[in-house]
């Protein structure tokens, strides 16, 4: 298990053919995370477009502080294939 700085923690988000492993993720304003990206089935990205963020097998880890609460949308940055328009999660940041 990684060590993480103090006050930093984890979210981990894993996408198969054209779903993500969670409908939605929780996270806390102000807290900074580690997201760490990975694909299970196929090839896939997760994006959330109004934060700049874009991970893929590539580059399956960035540092992410969500400084307001709200809902952020994510969304496969990969065509891939016949489900990828629905393939959405959402981040919600309380």
């Amino acid at each position: 298990e990684e060590v993480l700085p103090e006050g930093m923690e984890s979210l981990t988000i894993t996408a198969s053919n054209f779903e993500f492993n969670e409908k939605e993720y929780r996270g806390k304003a102000g807290t900074t995370y580690k997201v760490k990206y990975s694909n299970k089935l196929g090839k896939h990205g997760a994006e959330i477009k109004e934060l700049g963020i874009n991970l893929t097998a590539d580059n399956p880890t960035q540092e992410i502080t969500f400084d307001a609460p709200g809902q952020y949308e994510l969304h496969c940055s990969i065509m891939c294939g016949t489900g990828h328009a629905d393939m959405k999660s959402v981040i919600i940041v309380e």
